[in-house]
């Protein structure tokens, strides 16, 4: 099992708007208008508090739906035209916010128009209404954006623990009874895919990737349990697991086997031939 690949396939950073998350969306974004009417920023404060909320909540809803699309679209198409040594998912939200700010810009005099009564020129207004979006809508899009790249690492470890629960279960189902009954004799610390076992008087090591324990069995009777366990003996006192090997070397005449936790395993000259075969 840890030799083995877990495939993962890639996750976007950006994440759909089904309805669960267009809902979280929402609600963050009345949260934050209430934050917001509760400043009474630009000189706000001479209103009422509901109306500043009301004035917020729209500003930020039309932010929503400028910004979101934008920077969706952004992350796919940017890919194509940024050098891969510039292509980060970073830049590519920034020049989508940078955008969206843009035609945000444009949009925000026509709601200032609605709430209250302006003489400000539509034109003049905007590289003071871009400023100010691109704080405010960067502010917003960096807070969802990192609450989005947490969801989506948090999914990511769901599904590789799934994957891993899975593996083991049908790992354990593929078993042989006798193996599964070797296997329950070690302790939960250490239990895992076999490495090697050494026999120690009456006793053996027995080396699993969770570390070691030794237990009070004849290597005799560990070689009958682990039959169907793909491994092979390669010395009268060592047994080793077949993807447990990593490399070999020699000393002198002897072959040496290298494993993946670091134990180093005689071949004797009667299972040279077997051993040779499998490597």
């Amino acid at each position: 099992m840890a030799n083995r690949e877990i495939h993962i396939k890639n996750h976007k950073l950006i994440k759909s708007y089904d309805l669960k998350s267009a809902i979280k969306d929402l609600v963050f974004l009345m949260v934050f208008s209430s934050f917001l009417a509760f400043l009474r920023p630009f000189g706000m404060d001479e209103i009422s508090l509901a109306y500043s909320w009301l004035f917020w909540l729209v500003v930020c809803f039309c932010g929503f739906v400028i910004y979101s699309p934008v920077i969706s679209y952004g992350d796919e198409i940017l890919p194509r035209y940024l050098h891969k040594n510039i292509n980060k998912y970073w830049l590519r939200v920034s020049i989508s916010t940078f955008v969206a700010t843009v035609v945000m810009a444009f949009v925000v005099p026509f709601i200032i128009l609605m709430f209250f009564d302006t003489t400000s020129s539509y034109l003049a207004s905007i590289p003071q209404h871009f400023i100010t979006g691109l704080f405010i809508g960067g502010l917003i899009t960096f807070i969802l954006t990192v609450h989005n790249l947490y969801q989506d690492q948090k999914a990511v470890i769901g599904q590789q623990t799934a994957e891993l629960a899975n593996q083991q279960k049908n790992d354990n189902e593929q078993q042989s009874p006798l193996v599964k009954k070797f296997i329950n004799q070690l302790p939960l610390s250490v239990k895992g895919d076999l490495v090697c076992l050494q026999m120690d008087d009456h006793y053996l090591n027995v080396y699993t990737e969770k570390g070691k324990h030794l237990l009070l069995m004849r290597f005799k009777d560990a070689l009958t349990m682990l039959e169907d366990y793909p491994g092979l003996q390669t010395h009268r006192s060592w047994w080793v697991a077949e993807k447990a090997i990593i490399g070999t070397r020699k000393e002198g005449r002897k072959l040496i086997l290298l494993l993946n936790n670091g134990v180093e395993v005689p071949v004797s000259n009667t299972y040279l031939p077997a051993v040779r075969a499998l490597i």
